[in-house]
This record gives structure tokens, sequence and C-alpha cells, in this order.
């Protein structure tokens, strides 16, 4: 089957495209239910990397011989850290709501800007778990340096693009796109 890029842009779907009605996404855009794979994949990334942070820090043990998990500044970033997650995740939450009942009223700069924010929140997740830890969490093969090298990878997407996203949305929320 082929997809015509300006068939699903002017018609929300392809009119080729063979949906079901019953298909829980049948009446959303094209474009937005496809692209819930990437705020999707930053959010498993962002919690394995929390949960990295946490374990390890609970383990790690400074030269003057204290606990790092017992230090408030570790308390405090993984605390930070969960709650952006949360935030996250909250997005993407609505995100879904709203393509399970979009029937057009939705534009695709607010999905856009949603998506952008939930994929640089988790990049920014990685970044500050990954920058506490310090340069031994950039060697190869270290979940620290897997999980932030993806998550960048992610945002360098042309679907991820941060300042793109935004400005989608806010024309859209000022009626000069769809």
């Amino acid at each position: 089957m082929v997809l015509y890029f300006e068939e699903i842009v002017m018609n929300r779907k392809g009119k080729s495209l063979e949906i079901s009605e019953d298909y829980l996404y049948y009446n959303t855009s094209y474009f937005p239910a496809f692209y819930v794979g990437f705020p999707a994949m930053c959010i498993g990334a962002a919690e394995r990397v929390i949960d990295e942070f946490v374990e390890r820090t609970k383990k790690r043990v400074r030269l003057d011989g204290s606990n790092e998990g017992e230090s408030p500044k570790s308390q405090r970033v993984a605390a930070d850290l969960t709650i952006k997650l949360k935030a996250a995740k909250g997005l993407l939450v609505q995100y879904i709501h709203m393509l399970e009942t979009d029937e057009g009223q939705y534009s695709p700069g607010l999905y856009n800007g949603i998506r952008v924010n939930i994929v640089r929140e988790c990049l920014n997740i990685a970044v500050i778990a990954t920058s506490i830890f310090g340069a031994g969490a950039l060697s190869k093969g270290n979940i620290f340096e897997i999980m932030t090298r993806d998550l960048l990878t992610i945002s360098t997407h042309i679907t991820s693009l941060y300042e793109d996203g935004m400005l989608n949305m806010g024309q859209a929320l000022f009626g000069i796109t769809a």
C-alpha cells in the first residue's frame, strides 16, 4: 500500500487506507497516531534512567566514606527527576486521550507541541542523571550513555524538534495554521 503525503495532510488520513471503523484511532489524524511511539519510547528510557540512578546511588560510596544515597542532594535530584517523569507521563496520557476522542477538533500543532515537550523532558532527565554521575557514566555501554544517546537521537528526529514543535503549537493557538 502506498500512502500519499498530500492526501493524508489534506484529509487527516489517506483515502486508500482501509481502516475498520472499530479501530481505536479511526477518526484520528494519521500522523499524530503514528508518532505516538516516540514519546512512549522516551518515557520508557527515562524510567530506566531514574531506576538506575536510584539503584546506583544507593550503592555509591564517596571518597569520604559517606553513602551517596543518604545525601540530601541525591535525594532531591531523584525526586526532581521523578516529578519530571510524572509530568511527561501526564502529557502522554493527555495525548492518548486526544487521540481517542479526536474528531477533528485537535490541531496537528497541538499534538506536535505535546509530543516534543515529552521528548525534551525525558532527554533532560537523562542528561541530568548522567551529569550527576560524572564522566564514567558516558563510558561506552554504560546504561546512562546508552539512554542519553538514544534520547538525544529521538530528539533530533524531524518530528521531535522542540523549537519547531513549539512554533507549530503556538501558530495553532493563534489560528495561523491548522
